[in-house]
């Protein structure tokens, strides 16, 4: 009842109503997801951000053994950017070659990667806005 008194699940606190609140773009770091074959056109633009050689989630498909009982099967960045660019989809990717860490990147590359990917999602996200509004 709160719920729907308020504008639903989104609400209605915000003058931005022509918003929408459909995911424009993802940004992952050291990430990764269980089924390649979920990634379709269509999809948001992708960041993906990942070292090499990651033993926590990996960056190719691999099955991680960092949760011992399940010993999932996971798709990283290296294999994610590969799908999105086969679809055709817009994708950036920073790799850490050769490093064998899990979210160990140094103050130099986090900066990279924000400054990077900030200035991809505004050329996939924001300026197509801009221009569609004028």
């Amino acid at each position: 009842t709160f719920l729907a008194n308020n504008g639903g699940l989104f609400g209605n606190r915000s003058a931005n109503t022509g918003v929408s609140s459909a995911i424009q773009g993802a940004v992952v770091i050291s990430g990764a997801v269980a089924d390649l074959d979920t990634i379709d056109t269509g999809y948001p633009p992708f960041y993906g951000a990942h070292e090499e050689f990651d033993g926590v989630v990996p960056c190719r498909t691999e099955t991680t053994t960092q949760f011992p009982i399940i010993m999932p099967i996971l798709s990283g960045s290296c294999v994610i950017t590969e799908r999105y660019t086969s679809l055709g989809l817009p994708n950036e990717f920073f790799i850490v070659e050769g490093a064998f860490t899990h979210v160990g990147f140094s103050a130099t590359q986090f900066q990279q990667i924000f400054d990077d990917s900030a200035a991809f999602m505004f050329e996939q996200v924001i300026e197509p806005l801009l221009s569609s509004s004028t």
